[in-house]
């Protein structure tokens, strides 16, 4: 794979699938991974790592040729109420999202706190938007990019130290334990095994590795 596009990274709440797709593209000469999120709701997810480290590269404190942040965000928290601070954050407010629409949900957040995730969430309108700017500044097709929102659902898991080829045991006992709990595998086409990374293979002796296994389950 020469390029790999990631959508709503915050809703991703580990690393699994942020680093397939990232690795995915290390064998080809010139590699390309574009991320597009909004800042979310979840938590100490890969996206909060993330934007830390873009934060630092768009501040000049770590120089990194490869990675080219670009944040659309408004300088402080509180300037959410402001209407002449929300383009900022917003660069296509006024095509794909209106004034009137923004400023209606703002005002519902005022009076409701939790209504305001959603103002600082991105819409499938803004998710078109990115698309068609990143096919016109970048020549290529992004038809294949999906608007999708994902839950995992019910798990067992257990954190595997040691080399990837020995996985297969450490699986086999989180089988049996879950089979113990009266659980059974439920692999479907949206449920799938999961492998999160906590090291990075190529600085860490196999030995010391650790990757969080999961699988999807359900009651027998």
């Amino acid at each position: 794979m020469r390029q790999s596009r990631i959508l709503h990274i915050h809703a991703i709440r580990d690393r699994n699938l942020y680093e397939v797709m990232k690795q995915s593209t290390s064998s080809r000469r010139q590699p390309l991974v574009i991320m597009i999120t909004t800042s979310g709701t979840v938590r100490e997810s890969v996206f909060d790592n993330l934007y830390g480290y873009a934060c630092e590269v768009a501040d000049g404190q770590t120089p990194d040729e490869r990675f080219l942040p670009v944040l659309y965000e408004l300088d402080k928290r509180e300037e959410w109420t402001d209407p002449t601070a929300w383009i900022k954050a917003n660069p296509g407010l006024g095509t794909i999202k209106q004034y009137t629409t923004l400023a209606d949900f703002v005002e519902r957040a005022k009076k409701n706190p939790e209504d305001l995730p959603g103002v600082l969430c991105m819409t499938r309108g803004e998710f078109d938007w990115a698309v068609q700017e990143a096919t016109a500044k970048k020549k290529q097709d992004f038809s294949t990019a999906e608007f999708r929102t994902y839950d995992e659902g019910l798990c067992v898991q257990c954190m595997h130290i040691g080399p990837y080829d020995t996985e297969p045991e450490t699986l086999r006992q989180m089988d049996a334990f879950a089979a113990e709990q009266g659980y059974v595998p439920d692999f479907t086409a949206g449920r799938l095994h999961h492998e999160i990374y906590l090291g990075d293979p190529r600085r860490t002796a196999p030995e010391k590795l650790k990757t969080v296994l999961r699988h999807p389950v359900r009651k027998k």
